[in-house]
């Protein structure tokens, strides 16, 4: 069992060799890669594992960005210990689990999702598929970005969706624009959506956010309801 750890410039060197450079082994092997504050790298995802075969997990740590782009069909976790990851690729068979703090971001494809850290689909509005479940634990933040014409950001789980944590809503548009008539779609998911949002959080001074489960409990959507009219959400099941 074989820990690689790469930082800064070396990791951004290593991480984007076009052959297989590194082999992690037999084992249960990780990469760890460390991206200082300044760091925002861009990586070509089909490229990762073939220059670093062998590892099982990749650990992202630090407080810099690391944008994956492409497509890798290789079955592995990415462990985002802090930092930023974008992901704007098609990794179906890779599964992502966020530490409190980090945050997961981009329109691509993952496997599934643990999520301890911030859930923000999109780059601005935008989709984040994920063909497995969801988890959103109780420290988990799920940002959602909505515009007056009723478009929003979505995630689309092929699998089940669990809720809990905090569900913060930001409208990009004039605040005027929007009313009680808007209405949001920002999560879907094949198998079922279980549990509820501990807590919402908007920034409209006049209409709070509410969420609601329809179409049969698999599609999560989102009303604006008078501040004054919004009771605060039941507690999510045990």
């Amino acid at each position: 069992n074989d820990v690689l750890q790469l930082s800064g410039v070396l990791a951004s060197i290593l991480i984007g060799l076009d052959a297989s450079a590194i082999d992690g082994g037999e084992g249960d092997d990780e990469l760890q890669i460390t991206l200082a504050d300044d760091d925002d790298l861009s990586v070509d995802a089909s490229i990762l594992t073939q220059s670093n075969a062998g590892f099982e997990t990749i650990s992202q740590l630090g407080n810099g960005t690391l944008t994956l782009t492409g497509t890798n069909p290789a079955a592995a976790l990415y462990n985002l210990v802090s930092g930023t990851v974008i992901v704007n690729a098609t990794l179906t068979n890779t599964d992502f689990a966020t530490a409190i703090g980090s945050k997961i971001e981009g329109t691509g494809v993952i496997g599934s999702l643990t999520n301890s850290g911030i859930l923000a689909p999109g780059n601005s509005i935008g989709t984040l598929t994920i063909a497995g479940d969801l988890i959103l634990d109780a420290d988990s933040i799920f940002e959602v970005e909505i515009m007056s014409d009723n478009t929003s950001d979505l995630v689309d789980v092929g699998g089940s969706a669990t809720l809990d944590g905090t569900l913060n809503v930001t409208a990009l548009d004039a605040f005027d624009l929007f009313s009680t008539d808007n209405v949001f779609t920002i999560l879907e998911a094949d198998g079922g959506i279980t549990g509820g949002f501990a807590s919402l959080m908007d920034n409209l001074p006049d209409l709070d956010v509410a969420f609601g489960v329809v179409d049969g409990g698999t599609t999560g959507q989102l009303t604006l309801v008078a501040a004054s009219d919004n009771p605060p959400p039941p507690p999510p099941p045990p």
